[in-house]
């Protein structure tokens, strides 16, 4: 009969863990998981305000660089011609064919805004300008609504709740990732780590204490692990910034300690 013992144990172990897992254990390691993902997108958000920003929708950074081949068209149609076009069509306009964003054009040739409508050009007093009004087609407004220009080529940065709402439509960043995932992750951690301790040591609390404090500790744990890896990450930039500083500085020495040549430098 002992023989049978351990056997048995393990079984009715896995009951038990089965039980467990698809009840309480399960749903509620779910929920903490995807609240410490949402706090990992609230501290992602601070992370790119913090680190100047970048949180620009895509359809607005393909604007962005239409307006920069449309603005060197007119400026080269002026060199040539000795004037600004009097309208924007397509026959002048070969950088933005050739290098714009999905460039598209109406039945009168006119470049047109991702949202189907040709962008505003306008010339006055020696200067031309050329914009769109956005998503909404009206002047002013926020997010994919705003205007964009070739003096103002990016909208505002997006308030948390239009990062929330939109991130999907903003250009990938790959710290906002990182840092929701091992939010989760962590909070997942915390759990897998009280279930092996509850199965494992004989000393065990109450079902409803252990929960509640599991719970508050895989959230806790899952929150701080956005700005721990906050920290971390900005050690790396700095560390990054320094040794490439100390690296640049000792060639400088040693190439003025030698008499090497010292290779002309670029800004591009």
């Amino acid at each position: 009969m002992m023989c049978f013992y351990p056997t048995a144990s393990i079984l009715e172990g896995l009951r038990r863990l089965t039980w467990f897992l698809a009840f309480v254990y399960a749903p509620l390691a779910i929920l903490c998981a995807v609240a410490t993902y949402h706090a990992g997108l609230v501290e992602s958000y601070l992370w790119l305000r913090l680190n100047g920003g970048g949180m620009a929708y895509k359809v607005q950074r393909e604007i962005a660089d239409n307006l920069i081949w449309l603005n060197q068209d007119v400026e080269v149609y002026k060199d040539k011609h000795g004037k600004f076009p009097d309208r924007l069509v397509a026959g002048d306009l070969p950088l933005f064919r050739e290098r714009g964003n999905s460039p598209q054009f109406d039945a009168q040739g006119r470049p047109l805004d991702p949202w189907g409508r040709p962008y505003i050009y306008a010339v006055e007093n020696e200067k031309f300008d050329i914009r769109t009004l956005g998503r909404d087609g009206i002047v002013g407004g926020r997010g994919l609504d705003a205007d964009l220009s070739v003096e103002r080529r990016y909208a505002p940065e997006p308030s948390l709740k239009e990062f929330l709402d939109h991130r999907a439509e903003m250009a990938d960043r790959s710290e906002t990732t990182l840092m929701t995932w091992v939010c989760a992750a962590l909070s997942v951690a915390v759990f897998a780590l009280a279930l092996w301790s509850r199965l494992s040591l004989p000393d065990r609390q109450p079902m409803t204490r252990w929960l509640l404090k599991v719970v508050a500790t895989s959230l806790l744990v899952g929150i701080l692990g956005g700005p721990v890896l906050f920290v971390l990450m900005m050690v790396v930039v700095l560390v990054t910034a320094f040794f490439s500083i100390f690296l640049a500085m000792a060639w400088l020495m040693i190439t003025y300690w030698f008499g090497f040549e010292v290779p002309p430098m670029s800004f591009h």
